[in-house]
């Protein structure tokens, strides 16, 4: 058994791993057997990811560097406010060609770079 996971409590973690051709987010869930179970996958483009952190650096008004955020991390509590996050979609529609419609208009889809990401790729297929 790896040790690493000793002590672990049952709980959800995340991981992300650069890839060459894009960017791969994956959940696992280690039980009370340190059993580990994959319970989501993610694959995002570095292309989105690059252009949404692009977007995020000239309207979220962060308080640190956009590529320096990892993919889920509160955008929020990095400094991003509800006003910044207009322009941030508005930024957006205009780097992707894309509008979105009022049932993305929620804080949750604006709360990270995976989240942002996800929603964009939405609209781009």
């Amino acid at each position: 058994m790896n040790s690493s996971l000793n002590g672990l409590l049952p709980d959800e973690h995340h991981k992300t791993t650069i890839l060459e051709t894009g960017i791969l987010l994956a959940s696992v869930v280690v039980d009370r057997s340190y059993q580990i179970q994959l319970t989501k996958v993610y694959f995002m483009a570095n292309d989105t990811v690059i252009r949404v952190q692009k977007v995020l650096q000239q309207h979220a008004e962060l308080s640190k560097e956009a590529n320096s955020l990892n993919s889920d991390d509160d955008l929020f509590a990095a400094g991003m406010s509800s006003r910044a996050t207009v322009g941030v979609m508005l930024g957006l529609e205009s780097e992707f060609d894309i509008e979105f419609p009022d049932s993305m208009l929620r804080r949750d889809v604006f709360e990270s770079i995976r989240s942002i990401s996800t929603a964009v790729e939405s609209l781009t297929s």
